[in-house]
Formats: C-alpha cells, sequence, structure tokens
C-alpha cells in the first residue's frame, strides 16, 4: 500500500535540534568508551602510541550497547533528512540516548570511579554529552515542524533496488560487524602492531591492534547504514564515508594480519610497484593498440614471448663467449625479448588489421601460439644448457636513492622497474600532447572521419599494434632477465590478462592504468605477505587474491567504462 510522505530541504528548529543531539550521541559512542586510564588519570586517546608499550583499554561493558546505541544514533539522523522516517527516528534516537548515559556510566562505575569522578572535571564530559543528547532528542519530539506540501508517492518497493554503492555498503555493514563481534574475541586487550617506515624496520609507530579494529569496524557500520539510508542530502557525505572506508581496508588488513608482529610498510610498498610493473608496462601494451581501435588480448602471448626469447638468448650468449660481460649479454636478452614481443604483434596486426580477422580470435591464437613455442624452447634449448641464474643489477639513482622512505621505493630498483616509469610519461605524453597521439584517438573512435581527413588508418593501427607488441615484451623481460634469472613453462601466470583489467579499471588512461597496475601489484604482494606472517589461510587462497580482485573490479568496482569507440572494428577503406 502506498503512503505519501513530504520532504523539503528546509531545516525546522527541531531539525536541527535533531541533528546536533545525534551528533553528540555518535560522539558519546564512539569516542568516550576508548579513553585510556593509567594510575586514575587519562593519559590519551589509545589508538595510536610512540612507545612499545601503549597502556591497554580496559573496557568489560557489552557491546551490545555499543552497536544498538550506533545504530539509534544513526536512526536520530535519519529522521533529521527523511520526513517519512521521523516516529521511527524519534523512537530509535530515545533508546539511542539512554543506552548511551547506561553505557557510559557502566563503564565508569566498573573501572571504579565514583559519582564525582563520573559527573565533574574532564571525565565528566562524556555524561554531560549524553545527558544534552537526550534532552535534545526529547525537544525534538515536542518543537513544532511547519506544515510542508506533498511532493511524493512513498512506497517500500523505491528502496530495494540493487545499486552498486548499496552492494558496497552491504560490504561494509558486513565486514564492520565481523570486526566488532570477532575482534574481541580473537585479539587480547594488550596487543599491538608495529607498523616501521624505514628498511631496517626500527622506526615507526605502535598501533594498539583491538582499539584500532573496534573504531575501524564501528566506521564501516557508519559507512554502510550511511549508504543504505534513502536520504538526498547523505549523497555527498556518503561517498565521502565509503571512500574512506576503502582507503582504510589496507592499513586494517595489515594491523590485523600483523597483530602482535612488525611488518614493514617500505618493504610492502617496494614489492607493491615491484610486482605492479608487468601489469603496469602491460596495460600500457594494450592502450597503445586499443586507442588505435584494436583489441589486444594476446598482451599474454606477447609477454610470454618476450620472456622466453630474452632469457634464451642471454644464455646462448654466455655459452657461446663464457668471458662476456654479465651486463652486456643480459643487454641483448632485453632487446631480443623486446623484439620478439614486437613479432608478436606483427603477426597480430597482419590477421587482425590486414585480413580483418576477428581480433579476440587473432589474440587468443598467438596465446596459443606462445604457450606452444615457449615450451618447445625451453626444452630443447634450456634443459641441455648451462642457465644462468643471474638477474639484473639494481640501479640506485645518485642523491635520491638516499631520500627518507622515498628512496627506498621509488629510487633504488632495476632497470626494467624504471622503464615502467619512463614508459607511463612517453606514453601520456604521446596519448594526448602530440599529432600522433591526436590520429591514434581518432583512428580509435572514428576511423572514417579520420580517413576522410586524410589519415592513413591502416598504417596508423599498425605501428600502434607493433609498439605495443614491442612493450609487451619488454614486460615479459621483467620476468626472466630482472625477477627470476629463469624461464618456466608459463611463468606469466595470467599477468597479461590482469594488465587488460588494470587497462579497463584505467579506463583507457595512462595514469589510471598506473592506478589498476598499484591495486593488483598490492593484492599480489598482500598475499605472499600473509604467509609471511604465517597467517592461517591456505597459500592457494592468497595466490587467487590477485585474481579474486581482477573479477571484483572488473565486474562492479570500476563503473562504466567506455572503450574507443571503434576498438575490435575491423576497417576498410571505402
Amino acid at each position: 500500500m502506498q503512503r505519501v510522505a513530504t520532504e523539503t530541504k528546509t531545516f525546522s528548529a527541531a531539525d536541527f535540534v535533531g541533528l546536533a543531539s545525534g551528533l553528540l550521541l555518535l560522539v558519546v559512542l564512539l569516542i568516550a568508551p576508548w579513553f585510556v586510564y593509567d594510575s586514575g588519570s587519562i593519559t590519551g586517546f589509545g589508538l595510536f602510541s610512540i612507545s612499545e608499550s601503549p597502556v591497554a583499554v580496559q573496557t568489560s561493558a557489552p557491546l551490545l550497547l555499543v552497536i544498538a546505541g550506533v545504530l539509534g544514533g544513526l536512526t536520530a539522523l535519519w529522521g533529521v533528512f527523511d520526513v517519512h522516517a521521523r516516529k521511527i527516528s524519534r523512537n530509535g534516537a530515545l533508546v539511542a540516548g539512554l543506552l548511551g548515559i547506561l553505557y557510559y556510566g557502566t563503564f565508569l562505575f566498573e573501572n571504579s570511579r565514583s559519582m564525582a569522578d563520573v559527573v565533574g572535571g574532564f571525565i565528566g564530559i562524556g555524561f554531560w554529552l549524553g545527558l544534552v543528547a537526550v534532552l535534545g532528542l526529547l525537544a525534538q519530539v515536542a518543537l513544532p515542524r511547519p506544515y510542508l506540501p506533498l511532493v511524493r508517492p512513498y512506497d517500500w518497493r523505491n528502496y530495494l533496488t540493487i545499486t552498486r554503492i548499496g552492494v558496497f555498503s552491504i560490504f561494509f555493514i558486513v565486514v564492520g560487524g565481523w570486526i566488532l563481534l570477532e575482534a574481541p574475541a580473537t585479539i587480547a586487550g594488550d596487543t599491538t602492531t608495529f607498523l616501521s617506515f624505514d628498511p631496517q624496520g626500527d622506526q615507526g609507530i605502535l598501533v594498539a591492534t583491538l582499539n584500532y579494529s573496534m573504531v575501524v569496524g564501528a566506521l564501516y557500520l557508519l559507512s554502510g547504514v550511511a549508504g543504505l539510508l534513502p536520504m538526498p542530502a547523505l549523497k555527498r557525505w556518503r561517498s565521502w564515508l565509503l571512500l574512506l572506508s576503502g582507503i582504510l581496508i589496507i592499513p586494517t588488513v595489515l594491523v590485523i594480519a600483523a597483530a602482535g608482529q612488525r611488518t614493514n610498510i617500505v618493504v610492502m610498498m617496494q614489492e607493491s610497484l615491484r610486482l605492479a610493473t608487468p601489469i603496469v608496462i602491460g596495460a600500457l601494451a594494450g592502450i597503445w593498440c586499443e586507442r588505435a581501435g584494436v583489441v589486444n588480448i594476446a598482451i599474454e602471448g606477447m609477454m610470454l614471448t618476450g620472456a622466453s626469447f630474452g632469457f634464451v638468448s642471454y644464455v646462448l650468449v654466455l655459452q657461446a663467449n663464457p668471458t662476456a660481460n654479465l651486463q652486456d649479454a643480459q643487454l641483448i636478452g632485453v632487446i631480443v625479448a623486446v623484439l620478439a614481443g614486437g613479432l608478436m604483434a606483427v603477426l597480430h596486426a597482419w590477421l587482425s588489421i590486414t585480413f580483418r580477422t576477428d581480433q579476440i580470435v587473432s589474440g587468443t591464437v598467438i596465446n596459443i601460439l606462445a604457450v606452444g613455442l615457449t615450451s618447445f624452447i625451453r626444452r630443447e634449448v634450456l634443459v641441455s644448457a648451462d642457465a644462468a641464474r643471474g638477474t639484473l643489477s639494481p640501479v640506485a639513482i645518485p642523491g635520491l636513492s638516499k631520500l627518507p622512505l622515498l628512496g627506498d621505493v621509488f629510487f633504488n630498483g632495476k632497470p626494467i622497474f624504471y622503464g615502467m616509469f619512463i614508459l607511463l610519461i612517453i606514453t601520456h605524453i604521446m596519448l594526448y600532447y602530440t599529432r600522433w597521439g591526436l590520429r591514434t584517438r581518432a583512428v580509435g573512435e572514428n576511423p572514417h572521419a579520420a580517413d576522410t581527413l586524410g589519415i592513413n588508418v591502416i598504417r596508423n593501427r599498425w605501428i600502434n599494434v607493433i609498439i605495443g607488441g614491442l612493450i609487451a615484451g619488454l614486460a615479459g623481460a621483467w620476468f626472466s632477465l630482472e625477477t627470476t634469472g629463469s624461464f618456466d613453462d608459463g611463468m606469466t601466470a595470467g599477468r597479461g590478462f590482469i594488465a587488460l583489467a588494470a587497462m579497463i579499471f584505467g579506463k583507457w588512461t595512462p595514469i589510471g592504468a598506473f592506478g589498476g597496475g598499484l591495486l593488483f601489484g598490492f593484492s599480489d604482494a598482500l598475499g605472499q605477505r600473509f604467509q609471511f606472517l604465517g597467517v592461517p589461510v591456505p597459500p592457494q587462497f592468497l595466490q587467487m587474491v590477485p585474481y579474486v580482485i581482477t573479477i571484483v573490479v572488473i565486474a562492479g568496482l570500476i563503473g562504466k567504462a567506455n572503450p574507443p569507440k571503434a576498438d575490435g572494428v575491423p576497417f576498410q577503406k571505402e
């Protein structure tokens, strides 16, 4: 059955009182219980400490009161912004206020505080805030509101639409509730996590694990509920809350996973960037192709071919001349890897551009060819060869490598790692600030219009696909020559397809693709860090993390991603 409600953007006095009271309740319920006690005095807000032995928060008040109070406070805010829920809001807010007073009083009395302490001095601020909130909510019930015209129909079915924000809101509610229920049962009150910010692991901050987890869990509940409430006035705030919750996932996972241990943030950042290198380079290869209108799912095969041919060349050079300089042999291997990727790209361009073969089929053929060809070469050459195990040496940039925190992360890497940033800058400049980039984007969007303007569409696509193949070959060299110093069958392990996901995540832009590559690189590094910390999760599940994140990102995280309009459409000159 439908009923009619009113809405307005004008606040009455009662609305202001309700808003202020709801905020006061949230302050009392979320902040007051977390004060730290030491020898009868308040020593700080017990989340972070610069020492290695912070004072643990002592609380025995039922967790149910916290959850009920938070939900009641949110209900009070709901009534401010949504007229038809005002009756529910009044009742729920009053319950929240009473629970807030009860919870705060229980917390103080169970910590042997006297009545004078409860209502007086600095410690009594929470009590008086809660009391003022209750009185304000009572006033909200009594204060009159102006009559508003009927403007829209209301039906409960209007709120059952499935949206991306709604899915993420439910996710954060589930995660927040799980943290609030499980953290007190599994993490001791005095457990700490040391996050170090130097390569030696000596400097950093100490985090009270349980306290941090509880606050983050409450924030997740707040963000999730705010994301589900049908209040247009909260649209901007809920977006920021959900964004903050998403950002906090990374430090929260690290803090909880390393509970009672140390974890090095600098090393984590180094590993994330290092593992992101082939993904970012592969995504840039895809951008060069798809911006010109050619779908390139053969990045995986081009990377695998580059890894194989580059390492085989490196080994054969050392076999032919055992006294050859190791770095010269590695350089030859990198050059051959780049050229091998380019040759695969020539095959892709020949099939998909000249013969107008379906570009998905052409890419699939190249991927299958690369698997068989590289496996054959490994059996025929590397098995009988004295394969070297050396990798490209790190190159520290003078001066910059000594910078605190950033020096070890960005300026103390290996050559292909630096090549990722160079290619990123070149691709961005070429695509958006040169005539070639303008023509490439025109060919990818409307090749027939570009053709009428005198642009050679076929030549443009050929050149861009070959450039993409050369870049993909460099990504393959990262696996065999910069990381492992060996070659194994299928060693790219689907990173070419993850690179395509990073390209789509970045919406076919170099900077966006770099962000997508960092996301997948971090997920890979996180799985390795879990194994190092001894997290009780089967390693097979940890190895699945990058691929699961790929599915989640492509399925719902990035929103609407529009490729170039002519992407995948063969061109035939009229």
